[in-house]
């Protein structure tokens, strides 16, 4: 029972999308599918009439032959009309479809991204994309135009016998019953099989992507993965053949079932004509009419079914859709009155991802004060990362707080709090666009700057190699947009150019020199050192040399904040600090 009602649910909700997207076309759609629905009888009931006409002898019979041709002729101009709707209906829904799902990624956060359960979720509907939603909706005028059709041709069947009914609905019955439990089990399929799906794209990323191939033919390991993939998709395909194998048998019997069916009405209708009962015409005007009878019911039926199967898909659009964020943006407090880097204070913070027991971060206590320069080191897993995603409010403490100027972050509008800050992670989002246009992207809500470009490109040290392109700063990037493809290292001083054509109070960057040569990281690195005190720069690195001059050093180890202090302070204090400068410092001597 719930999950009918979760059904008629979906479907109010598919009604309630067309209506907001394309009113218009679907008035136009619901009209000419009950002009549709009346075509059948207009068309048998004039052939009834000159049939008859000619055995009578009528007067009438030029009258009956002018309907005749009209009701033969206007369908091809209402089929043309309702076909330029259903396309450009098809049009439009696939557009604003595609843009809500966008818009509604863009809105949800990664903490909610980040559950196992929701990229389940979004693997199902990235396979099936938004056709069974829209599918769904364009199945809703040709439900129309069948319930109609079922209502004329039951007026005219029982007023000749209903037990033609009787025999009509035996025929049909067995065709939904098959659809609906047909449906129900692909979807299920699909629901089951989702990390199936999941690690299926997954491999065949590694197939698509120029460092991917070259990975797999160095080492060796493509034809392992293919075979992995043929297994994925044997596993997945296996119980679709044998789903579709049950469904021809069984449509094969509910089609005997259904000829018997009409065989008896036919012998019996013959029989009343051969007896006088009746006229040519009027029998071959309710064969058709108990045809149209058979083929609407039976279409609407399998309408429902096929509906069924879109709308358990369409439900899990829905469901996403109906995501709601786990960090949620309940603050109001602006950031606009903020004119210079803000205090910030980690107060007694401890973070545990979800699913797991053991905390990331642990009682952790740090002040940073505006326009200080702050390095954070440590091994690997050692919370540097989760430190600065806690302070984006990519996620929040699981205790404790972090303080903005002596306000609960959480109290701060994210939008406002994300306005001053510009972060880049370990991996981070390169855009094919013109080398302008990508740089821009740091603050693609205003108008671009040419000038501040250039300024943020000799920031990052991208300015030399940018000028060495034949477009220079209207190169294309990305060699399937006919452009250049920059290394790895030019790729990261475009995504740190911007970070500083941002202009953010906050600057926050994880590694952000990894892919980057020696001389220009030390340049760079010389550059954050030597920002004015209106910039606070917080700062991942692994390489010990090119953070000491970091007015603060934090080395974090195991989710713990272990010392603090500047270079000199933490090598006089001879402890996790001094002993990985001077492994680091020993091999660059040797």
């Amino acid at each position: 029972m719930n999950r009918i009602l979760n059904i008629i649910k979906v479907n109010t909700r598919v009604f309630a999308s067309q209506w907001h997207f394309a009113p218009k076309l679907g008035i136009g759609l619901f009209l000419t599918s009950a002009l549709m629905a009346l075509i059948p009888f207009f068309e048998s009931k004039t052939t009834e009439l000159v049939i008859n006409s000619f055995i009578k002898a009528s007067d009438n019979q030029l009258a009956f032959i002018a309907l005749f041709v009209i009701a033969y002729t206007l369908p091809t101009f209402i089929y043309s009309f309702k076909g330029y709707l259903e396309t450009m209906n098809y049009i439009v829904l696939q557009e604003k479809w595609d843009l809500a799902i966008l818009r509604k990624r863009l809105d949800i956060d990664i903490a909610t991204y980040e559950k196992s359960n929701f990229q389940n979720l979004v693997s199902k509907i990235k396979d099936r994309g938004i056709y069974p939603l829209v599918n769904a909706s364009d199945r809703m005028f040709p439900a129309v135009q069948n319930v109609l059709e079922i209502i004329i041709s039951m007026v005219i069947t029982i007023s000749f016998d209903w037990r033609y009914m009787v025999a009509i609905f035996v025929g049909a019955l067995p065709k939904f019953i098959i659809e609906l439990v047909y449906g129900r089990s692909v979807w299920g399929i699909w629901d089951a099989e989702a990390p199936i799906r999941k690690r299926f794209w997954d491999l065949q990323g590694y197939f698509q992507t120029t460092i991917g191939l070259v990975d797999l033919r160095l080492y060796q390991s493509g034809n392992y993965l293919v075979k992995w993939v043929e297994k994925l998709v044997t596993t997945f395909t296996k119980k679709q053949r044998k789903g579709e194998a049950k469904k021809t048998l069984f449509q094969i019997l509910t089609g005997l079932v259904s000829a018997m069916a009409y065989a008896f009405i036919v012998i019996s209708l013959v029989k009343e004509a051969k007896s006088g009962t009746i006229l040519v015409g009027s029998l071959i005007f309710i064969l058709a009419s108990i045809r149209t009878f058979e083929n609407a019911f039976a279409g609407l039926l399998l309408n429902i079914a096929k509906q069924y199967k879109d709308l358990l898909f369409a439900m899990d659009i829905f469901t996403f859709m109906d995501a709601v964020p786990v960090i949620e943006n309940k603050g109001t407090l602006k950031i606009a009155a903020i004119t210079e880097p803000p205090v910030i204070r980690f107060e007694n913070v401890s973070f545990t991802y979800a699913g797991h027991t053991a905390p990331t971060l642990r009682n952790l206590n740090l002040e940073i004060r505006p326009g200080e320069k702050v390095a954070l080191v440590g091994n690997n897993g050692a919370g540097k990362t989760t430190f600065v995603k806690l302070l984006c409010r990519v996620y929040d403490p699981t205790e404790g707080k972090i303080t903005i100027n002596g306000k609960d972050l959480r109290e701060y509008d994210l939008d406002e709090w994300w306005s001053i800050l510009g972060v880049l992670f370990q991996d981070y989002t390169t855009y094919n666009f013109t080398v302008k246009e990508s740089i821009a992207m740091g603050r693609a809500d205003s108008e671009l700057d040419l000038a501040k470009i250039t300024e943020s490109a000799l920031q990052s040290e991208a300015h030399e190699f940018i000028e060495k392109w034949e477009e220079k700063y209207d190169q294309p990037i990305g060699v399937d947009f006919a452009g250049v493809e920059p290394s790895r290292g030019q790729r990261q001083k475009l995504s740190l150019a911007r970070v500083w054509y941002r202009d953010p109070k906050i600057f926050i960057l994880d590694e952000p020199t990894a892919s980057v040569d020696a001389e220009s990281e030390q340049k760079i690195f010389e550059k954050i050192e030597t920002m004015s005190k209106l910039t606070t720069a917080i700062l991942i690195s692994h390489r010990f040399s090119t953070v000491k001059k970091a007015d603060k050093i934090c080395v974090m180890e195991q989710g713990l904040l272990k010392e603090v202090g500047t270079h000199s302070e933490l090598m006089a204090l001879n402890g996790t600090y001094a002993r990985l400068f001077d492994i680091q410092a020993k091999g660059y001597s040797e």
